[in-house]
């Protein structure tokens, strides 16, 4: 079971026998043993939420700018899906709007239209990462290419 890390505990034989070290686990898990799906040719899941869950949401994500009397628009119609556990870079020109999306992704900035969900939650404000359970967003640096 190399998906789940952990310990195997003794099964009590309610709800999910992985639910005590899955990182995904909601509240139906503790009591819903979960049914084994096809969900691709030659691979089946066993899990409540389908398998590995679509944390971060991001969807028609516009977000304009006004400079030196014109309008930017450093995002337009944007949209991202993010599974947990992935690891995600955005790559584009200087300029693009990499910075801006991940902004309003992490609920910085708010964007001029769309949404944004964390675990189905819609994200408004800092209602996410002011909670000391918020999964790292760390910018760990950029690399800017030059043509």
């Amino acid at each position: 079971m190399w998906g789940i890390p952990g310990e195997i505990n003794k099964y009590n034989g309610q709800g999910c026998p992985f639910n005590n070290r899955c990182n995904q686990g909601i509240e139906v898990c503790k009591n819903k043993k979960p049914t084994l799906k096809n969900i691709s040719l030659k691979r089946q899941v066993a899990c409540n939420r389908g398998g590995i869950a679509t944390v971060l949401v991001g969807e028609g994500i516009f977000k304009t700018y006004k400079y030196k009397g014109k309008t930017i628009e450093a995002c337009k119609n944007c949209k991202i899906k993010i599974k947990g556990g992935e690891t995600v870079v955005l790559i584009g020109e200087s300029g693009s709007g990499k910075t801006t999306l991940a902004n309003i992704l992490s609920g910085i900035i708010e964007a001029d239209k769309g949404d944004v969900f964390f675990d189905g939650v819609a994200v408004k404000g800092n209602n996410f990462t002011r909670k000391k359970t918020w999964y790292s967003n760390s910018f760990s640096g950029s690399v800017f290419f030059n043509k």
